[in-house]
């Protein structure tokens, strides 16, 4: 699991994965370079559902791609209202006492 950044939600970060096991196969001691690539999308927005894609993950094996594979979101994040963002905006807010 990854963490991502949601905008605009009342939760400012959802746990992201794979949306299935990679498998890769080759002879017995033959070394292979394996290498991954996460591609998330640019701008992650609230509302989110569990199960929806925001990226994906390129394998490559020797520098080709053998498989591609979604990133889902592993959480439902909700839209943030006006009091979600308000209470946001004051817990930055410091009082001092005279």
């Amino acid at each position: 699991e990854e963490t991502v950044y949601v905008n605009g939600g009342k939760q400012k970060q959802a746990t992201v994965k794979a949306k299935r096991c990679v498998k890769i196969f080759s002879k017995r001691n033959e070394k292979q370079n394996i290498s991954t690539e996460l591609k998330l999308k640019n701008s992650i927005k609230a509302p989110l559902k569990k199960g929806d894609t925001v990226g994906e993950i390129n394998v490559y094996k020797n520098g080709v791609m053998v498989d591609s594979v979604a990133v889902i979101a592993n959480e439902t994040v909700q839209k943030a209202n006006v009091f979600d963002r308000l209470k946001d905006v004051s817990s930055r807010w410091t009082f001092r006492a005279k």
